[in-house]
């Protein structure tokens, strides 16, 4: 390609062989002057993927060669590669940042339900007594908040735990466990279940005392 083009043959590589042709004879004739302000907004249409020849269609009175020699002058690949990378970085940047205050804002709230029912729970384990059980509605509001932690840290890819071993001649046998998966409904049965368990053991400790 005989041209004084500053750029490199790997910036040809979005363009056409068609457009390359253009280009050469646009340089041979001459192509209409655009000026930055026309050429500026002209680029506006390129970055949204529009093609040269749809620019010219647009501004009557330049052809696609005066575009296309347009779009190489001010190196519009360059530009729409660099704007990509950098917008790139930003978002992934934003992403981050959003990442790490929805965690922060996440294990805050289990912060709080820690520390308001901590207490509560331990007077229960010491005493047995159903009037110090903590309250157990708090356990899906609980679970919830765990699994949207588990999302946005990317721990819920972890489905099943495995525990896994290889058949050898010294005996060790392969296994596979899954872990199981308690409902809050369960969760709130044993709960209850236990706690009537230690009020019928105190009573049953009083009557026997008595």
């Amino acid at each position: 390609m005989s041209t004084d083009k500053r750029l490199s043959e790997a910036d040809f590589s979005g363009w056409s062989q068609r457009e390359i042709e253009l280009l050469e004879n646009v340089k041979e004739i001459g192509a209409k002057p655009i000026s930055p302000t026309l050429a500026a907004e002209m680029y506006n249409l390129f970055l949204e993927g529009y093609s040269c020849a749809y620019i010219a269609k647009m501004n009557k009175g330049f052809s696609e060669g005066d575009i296309l020699y347009c779009r190489y002058k001010y190196e519009w690949d360059r530009q729409r590669d660099d704007y990509a990378k950098q917008l790139t970085a930003q978002v992934q940047q934003k992403l981050f940042k959003q990442k790490l205050e929805s965690v922060e804002y996440l294990t805050n709230m289990l912060a709080v339900i820690h520390k308001e029912h901590k207490e509560t729970m331990l007077r229960f384990l010491q005493t047995g007594n159903l009037e110090d059980l903590p309250k157990i509605g708090s356990l899906k509001t609980y679970k919830d908040i765990l699994e949207a932690l588990a999302k946005v840290t990317g721990e819920d890819s972890v489905k099943k735990l495995k525990l896994e071993g290889k058949v050898q001649h010294d005996g060790v046998i392969k296994t596979e466990q899954t872990a199981i998966s308690i409902s809050p409904d369960l969760q709130t049965k044993l709960l209850q279940a236990l706690a009537e368990g230690v009020s019928q053991k105190t009573s049953n400790k009083d009557e026997d005392e008595s």
